[in-house]
């Protein structure tokens, strides 16, 4: 489910999304800035960048494992993805059965400025 978020939605190519994905489970599951795939045991290692530079990739490889997460360029990334979501829900009444489940399950998220 994030996968597809982070692909259909928000436009990030597979292996960005997968990357993003480890980055979430990382932080969410393991309170850590790396984590160890469960598939392939393949490791990535985060390293957090604040700079403020409109430029900056969401993503940035450093080494084999290692990526850079640019914590502003990622709610740039999330802030247009939050329109285009709810675009997509006012048109598929599947995802938007989907999206209200996840609420239920979840709660809300909200992003302030």
């Amino acid at each position: 489910m994030v996968r597809d978020f982070l692909t259909s939605v928000a436009g990030l190519p597979l292996a960005q999304a997968e990357t993003l994905l480890q980055f979430r489970n990382s932080v969410a599951h393991g309170y850590a800035l790396g984590t160890r795939r469960r598939n392939d045991e393949r490791t990535f290692s985060f390293t957090l960048d604040t700079s403020g530079a409109a430029s900056s990739p969401v993503i940035a490889q450093k080494g084999a494992n290692e990526y850079v997460i640019n914590l502003w360029s990622l709610k740039r990334l999330f802030e247009v993805a939050i329109g285009q979501c709810k675009r997509a829900i006012r048109r598929d009444q599947q995802r938007l059965g989907r999206f209200q489940v996840c609420i239920r399950n979840l709660g809300e998220v909200a992003i302030a400025a």
